[in-house]
């Protein structure tokens, strides 16, 4: 198994951004090449996750990205995996180094629903879920994690503050 390290990290702003999903997708990218002080070139493969990208009319944005950091030659895979999506490509990533398949990958994850609604952007979450069984009927992530903190007050005698501070201990 291959010795694995991070070699750079980067990110766009955090908020409404009116930038396209293609556009958002290389800003951080490029921040993450430029932050670990290699080029494109250098990179392999690529492992971008987006769930959403129908909401912004962009789906398999992976050789989007790769033909815009000049190597469009080089493998990409989009991975879709709901909440996780970004922990997976970064699992992937990792695995493909310790494995030994490649030296240098990028993984990225990117999501833009700011622009959607309420109504629609929670039918895109409800989408994640079996959504004949479970979206039809009105449930959505958001509301089924919600309705699992409810659970844990009551069970627990927790505190919305309880769960404030897990927020604020991991950012």
């Amino acid at each position: 198994m291959e010795k694995v390290c991070v070699l750079g990290a980067g990110s766009t702003k955090y908020g409404k951004l009116a930038d396209s999903l293609a556009d958002i997708t290389t800003q951080a990218s490029v921040s993450a090449i430029e932050s670990a002080g290699i080029g494109p070139k250098d990179i392999q493969a690529s492992y971008i996750s987006n769930v959403f990208g129908i909401a912004d009319k962009q789906v398999h944005i992976g050789p989007v990205l790769m033909s815009r950091l000049g190597i469009p030659d080089k493998p990409s895979l989009t991975i879709e995996s709901a909440c996780g999506s970004g922990s997976v490509s970064f699992r992937e990533a990792y695995a493909n180094i310790a494995a030994g398949f490649y030296d240098c990958l990028i993984a990225t994850g990117v999501e833009k629903v700011t622009h959607t609604g309420t109504e629609w952007t929670t039918t895109y979450f409800a989408y994640c879920s079996d959504f004949f069984y479970e979206g039809q009927a009105g449930a959505s992530f958001p509301g089924l994690f919600a309705s699992m903190a409810r659970a844990y007050l009551t069970e627990f005698d927790a505190t919305e503050e309880d769960f404030a501070k897990v927020a604020v201990k991991n950012h």
